[in-house]
């Protein structure tokens, strides 16, 4: 349940199609984004909070279970690994941004993470 819930790096989920509401990210843009701390809901359930360092490190709390990783940006993408939640695999996604919030990792046409920095 919380295996990805990190990556939520961080609002409300909405039914919201970053598509046509929400400016997509350029890779710039990103990274003048990141680091920072964040919080947010992963798939409109788990909370989380995230702290992204300039060396590329990420630490997370999701549900009271905490983790480590690392970021980085790939083109216009922004790609996180979480030792647990994600297990050690890579998970890339475009970064849209709809007002003060940020909306992230597009499945089947729906965001699964709302974000905001702190």
């Amino acid at each position: 349940m919380y295996k990805f819930a990190a990556i939520a790096l961080l609002g409300v989920m909405t039914s919201l199609s970053p598509a046509s509401a929400a400016e997509r990210l350029t890779a710039k843009q990103i990274r003048a984004l990141f680091p920072g701390s964040f919080t947010g809901i992963w798939q409109n359930t788990n909370r989380v909070s995230i702290k992204a360092e300039r060396d590329g490190t990420l630490a997370g709390v999701a549900g009271g279970m905490t983790d480590s990783g690392v970021w980085q940006v790939s083109g216009r993408r922004l790609c996180v690994t979480f030792k647990s939640w994600t297990q050690n695999k890579q998970r890339c996604g475009e970064v849209f941004r709809d007002g003060a919030q940020y909306i992230g990792f597009i499945e089947d046409g729906k965001p699964q993470l709302q974000f905001q920095r702190n």
